[in-house]
C-alpha cells in the first residue's frame, strides 16, 4: 500500500506541480527542486522551508501544498484540511491533513523576509481576482530597507531594489528616481515598461521631454540642453521653457510671477523680439504657435492738443516663427489647465462664445473635439486621449450625448451600450494595451495608438 502511495504522489507532482530543478520566477527569487519537495530561494541563496508540491500560476500566484507526516502524534501540528476532491482528479487521493495555500508572488517574498513592502494604486490587495479584473494599477514599487524597486502587479521585478524614492506612476509624466553610488547621487530618468534607465546623470534634472530631449544643471552650475541628442550650452532662461517641439526652431518661455514675464528664444537662448506687441500662450509646434497680439489704435488729439485714450484690442491668432498671422482665433478666449500643445500638436481651450466650454483643436486651428453650447470639461487624461464631462447643474440629454473619451483624430471611444450601463469610466495604463474600465472592470480595450480594439458591450 505504501508502495502505491509513493507512486501516486510521484504521478501527482509530475502531472499537476511538475517543475524543473530550478525555476527562476524573478531576479530575487526561484524555486529550487529537492529530493521530496520544493523550496523556494532568495539571491543570496537562503531558502524557505520546503514544501510537498508548488504550482506556479497565472497573476503572480503561487499555490502550496504540504503533506504532512503519516503519524498521528506528528500530524497535530498542522492546520484544517482542505477540499482535496480537485487534486484526486489529477490522479492522487489526498489525506485530509493536507495543507494547501495560495501566496502571491510579493506576499511570499515578504515572508521570507526579501523585500520589507509593497505599494499598487488604487488598492494594495493583490487578490487574484484585483488583478484579473484591473482593480490595481500594472505598475508598483517594492521596499527593503529604505531601497525600492519597480514591480508589476504579477511580481515581476523590473529595476534593482536600489532606489531611494517610491515609484510614482502618472500617465502624462516621466518616472524620475535617484540611487547612491559611491557617495553621490545619481539622478534616471526610466522607462515604465521595462524599467531601462533612459538618462543617468549626476547633474540636476531640470526639463526631461523624451530621452533625446532634456536640460541639466550640472555642478558647476551651468544649463546643458540636450536637444535631438546634441548638447548645447544654454542660459538659465532655458529653464523656462516648459514644453518643446522638435519640429520647431523658436521657442516659448513663461516665468510665473509678479510681474509676468514671457517671451520667444532660439535654441541657443537668444532673444528675439517680435516688432508687434505679441505676447506666446503656447510652445511652437511645427513652426505654429498661440498667441494673442495687442493692437493699440494711433494716437489722436482733442481740440486743445490733448492726447485722447487710446483704445487697445486684444486678438487672438495662430502665427509662424516669423511672426506672421497663420489664423485668427475669435472663438477662443482661453485654455484648460496648461496651454501646450501635446505630442498630436494638439490643445484644449475654452469657447468665448459660450461660457465654462471647452473643446480641442490643433496647430493649424481645426477642431479635434468641436465646441458645443453646454458646459464641459475636458481633460488630456493620456497623450491623445480626452475625457469629457458634463458640467452642467441640469444636465441634458443632449449634453450628455458629448459625454466620452476621445482619442486625437476625435472619435468616440465608448459606445452607446457601454455608456447606458455604466457612466463611471475611467482611463487605465496597461503594459501592452490600454483600458477604459468601470469599477475596475475593462469595458473597452485600446491599443498604444488609441484606437479601438474591442468592447465589452
Amino acid at each position: 500500500m505504501k508502495n502505491i502511495l509513493y507512486l501516486a504522489i510521484f504521478f501527482f507532482s509530475f502531472l499537476c506541480f511538475a517543475q524543473n530543478d530550478n525555476t527562476q520566477i524573478n531576479r530575487y527569487l526561484a524555486l529550487k527542486k529537492m529530493e521530496k519537495g520544493y523550496v523556494f530561494v532568495n539571491n543570496k541563496g537562503i531558502q524557505s522551508n520546503e514544501y510537498t508540491y508548488v504550482h506556479l500560476k497565472d497573476n503572480g500566484f503561487i499555490e502550496t501544498i504540504i503533506i504532512p507526516p503519516t503519524d498521528p502524534d506528528e500530524t497535530k501540528r498542522f492546520q484544517t484540511p482542505i477540499d482535496t476532491a480537485r487534486y484526486e482528479k489529477c490522479g492522487y487521493p489526498f489525506k485530509d491533513n493536507s495543507i494547501r495555500k495560495d501566496y502571491h508572488v510579493l506576499e511570499m517574498m515578504k515572508e521570507l523576509k526579501i523585500i520589507d513592502d509593497y505599494n499598487f494604486m488604487p488598492l494594495d490587495d493583490l487578490t487574484w481576482a484585483n488583478i484579473r479584473d484591473g482593480k490595481i494599477d500594472d505598475f508598483g514599487s517594492v521596499s527593503k530597507d529604505g531601497k525600492y524597486a519597480m514591480v508589476t502587479n504579477k511580481g515581476e521585478f523590473l529595476t534593482d531594489l536600489k532606489y531611494n524614492n517610491h515609484f510614482y506612476f502618472d500617465n502624462n509624466k516621466p518616472i524620475l528616481n535617484n540611487y547612491t553610488e559611491k557617495g553621490k547621487l545619481v539622478t534616471v530618468v526610466l522607462d515604465k515598461f521595462s524599467g531601462k534607465e533612459l538618462l543617468v546623470t549626476q547633474d540636476s534634472i531640470v526639463r526631461y521631454w523624451d530621452s533625446e530631449n532634456y536640460l541639466v544643471k550640472n555642478q558647476k552650475g551651468k544649463y546643458i540642453l540636450t536637444y535631438q541628442a546634441n548638447k548645447h550650452k544654454v542660459p538659465e532662461i532655458w529653464k523656462y521653457v516648459k514644453s518643446l517641439s522638435v519640429e520647431s526652431s523658436l521657442f516659448t518661455y513663461q516665468i510665473v510671477k509678479t510681474p509676468f514675464e514671457y517671451g520667444f528664444i532660439t535654441l541657443e537662448g537668444k532673444e528675439v523680439e517680435p516688432e508687434k506687441e505679441i505676447i506666446p500662450l503656447t510652445n511652437f509646434y511645427n513652426g505654429h504657435c498661440i498667441a494673442i497680439e495687442t493692437i493699440t489704435e494711433d494716437q489722436k488729439y482733442d481740440y486743445y492738443g490733448k492726447a485722447l485714450p487710446q483704445k487697445r484690442t486684444t486678438v487672438w491668432k495662430i502665427i509662424n516663427e516669423q511672426f506672421e498671422t497663420v489664423k485668427l482665433l475669435p472663438e477662443i478666449n482661453g485654455f484648460w489647465h496648461d496651454p501646450y500643445f501635446n505630442k498630436y500638436g494638439q490643445v484644449i481651450v475654452e469657447n468665448s462664445e459660450v461660457s465654462s466650454n471647452f473643446f480641442v483643436i490643433d496647430f493649424n486651428g481645426n477642431h479635434i473635439i468641436p465646441p458645443s453650447i453646454f458646459p464641459n470639461r475636458i481633460h488630456n487624461v493620456y497623450p491623445g486621449i480626452y475625457e469629457v464631462v458634463d458640467y452642467g447643474y441640469l444636465r441634458t440629454n443632449e449634453s450628455q450625448q458629448q459625454e466620452n473619451f476621445y482619442n486625437q483624430k476625435g472619435e468616440k471611444l465608448a459606445n452607446q451600450e457601454t455608456l447606458r450601463i455604466t457612466r463611471d469610466l475611467e482611463f487605465k495604463e496597461g503594459i501592452q494595451e490600454n483600458y477604459l474600465v468601470s469599477n475596475g472592470f475593462k469595458m473597452v480595450t485600446l491599443n498604444k495608438e488609441n484606437n479601438v480594439i474591442n468592447s465589452y458591450y
